[in-house]
């Protein structure tokens, strides 16, 4: 069972300039089967709790053109998620740990409507 979350989010947008900021928190989970799961994961143990943070920011050169930028996982936090689709069981191999997710993650965008 995955573990109780929370997202909180401030985003501002004026139409030519947007900003926004969002914080994912992520309780503890110690309520575990042991090497029980499906394709989309297997619950090895219990997993630590976790936040992470991210920005973003965007320009509306006009009604078509938008140019937009961001941050994820400012802070560069080490993580793994309770149940990790990329630790899947593989025939063959037996899964012994989590995989982390990824660190800071810098994004740029453009978006064209027509």
């Amino acid at each position: 069972m995955p573990p109780l979350e929370a997202r909180l989010g401030l985003n501002y947008d004026d139409k030519v300039w947007s900003f926004g900021a969002l914080l994912r928190a992520v309780a503890a989970q110690d309520r575990v089967a042991v090497n029980q799961g499906n394709i989309a994961g297997q619950d090895i143990a219990a997993t630590g709790g976790f936040g992470v943070f991210s920005l973003n920011g965007g320009w509306r050169a006009n009604k078509a053109w938008q140019v937009s930028a961001g941050v994820d996982n400012l802070f560069n936090k080490s993580y793994a998620e309770h149940i990790s689709r990329a630790g899947t069981m593989v025939a063959g191999y037996t899964q012994t740990t989590r995989v982390n997710e990824m660190g800071r993650n810098l994004w740029l965008k453009g978006d064209f409507a027509f």
